[in-house]
């Protein structure tokens, strides 16, 4: 079998192999979208276009047999250049539907953007109707906490998230901190663990709703979570696995006091409001009936079941 060098490894592949099948055997993906392996090769969509040494120009690694000696990079300049622009076009060409769409699972365009390309659009848009959507954003309440935003955020860089900020000015009174978003951030990263308390937007890619509570359940804390999705029917798959006090579906910082609201693990513990809220004020029955105690005594007292604990309580 032939062997080849990819990104510096080398690699053993069946002489039948194309680019795309042996650099998997090193752990290398190359991105594709028209490619699959069970079909014919269109090799129409370029995506895959890879830098082989003493080619005269960059090859399209889904049909592109392996051969001895053959030396391959798939992150020189020329390929990642290539990659931003193929992704670029298709994404300015491709409708916006991914929840109606029968490829749905399968099409990683939006992970390729944020594996390959994240960069804005070049494509001329007609001006957003924003409808109100841009709200005032207030001043951080002390210096103490501005610093530990500035802090937080810039560890979260330290730790691989890419940080975004508008380019405006801040006002000269009082402590501000710009809008921030940070992409790429890793589950177990400072920002994703601890609670900034601050504008700032700690973002995690999924693919599945399954994978998408497993990183919002992924922190010691738990007080309140917002789902937002077009489908209702997965809005609320999703909500009712999510350990926080309060999960909102498409919406935000909505309260009704006949609805309980606490915290799960390090948000705290019991209930406030509705009736959740009253038991704290209430004893059971029973509790006035149990004969009394003589002093040094012990006893193991077995209390009523409370499944319909409302009949308990007065």
């Amino acid at each position: 079998m032939p062997k080849l060098t990819i990104d510096g490894k080398e690699v053993e592949a069946d002489a039948s192999m194309n680019l795309i099948r042996a650099a998997e055997l090193a752990d290398i993906e190359i991105p594709h979208y028209c490619y699959h392996p069970g079909l014919s090769i269109p090799g129409n969509c370029r995506m895959c276009l890879v830098e082989v040494e003493k080619a005269p120009k960059l090859q399209i690694a889904c049909n592109t047999r392996v051969a001895e000696g053959m030396v391959v990079h798939t992150e020189s300049d020329k390929a990642k250049t290539a990659q931003k622009a193929v992704l670029e076009f298709l994404l300015i060409n491709h409708p916006i539907d991914c929840p109606v769409c029968d490829q749905a699972g399968e099409c990683k365009l939006q992970d390729y953007y944020m594996d390959y390309d994240q960069q804005p659009s070049r494509f001329p848009l007609p001006e957003k109707n924003r409808k109100g959507k841009a709200i005032d954003i207030g001043a951080i309440v002390a210096r103490v906490q501005l610093e530990r935003i500035e802090r937080l955020v810039q560890q979260g860089v330290a730790e691989g998230a890419t940080c975004w900020q508008p380019e405006i000015a801040m006002p000269s009174r009082g402590f501000f901190f710009k809008p921030t978003l940070l992409s790429n951030v890793h589950p177990t990263s400072v920002v994703a663990q601890q609670e900034i308390f601050g504008p700032v937007l700690a973002a995690m890619t999924f693919r599945t709703p399954r994978e998408a509570v497993e990183l919002a359940n992924n922190t010691v804390y738990g007080l309140a979570a917002s789902v937002w999705s077009e489908s209702i029917n997965v809005a609320l798959q999703v909500a009712s696995q999510i350990k926080a006090g309060v999960v909102w579906v498409n919406s935000t910082n909505l309260f009704d006091a006949a609805c309980g609201f606490g915290g799960y693990r390090e948000s705290g513990y019991g209930r406030e409001g509705g009736r959740e809220g009253l038991v704290e004020y209430l004893e059971p029955k029973w509790f006035h009936s149990l004969p009394k105690l003589k002093p040094g005594a012990s006893a193991a007292l077995a209390a009523p079941s409370q499944n319909n604990w409302p009949s308990f309580f007065s």
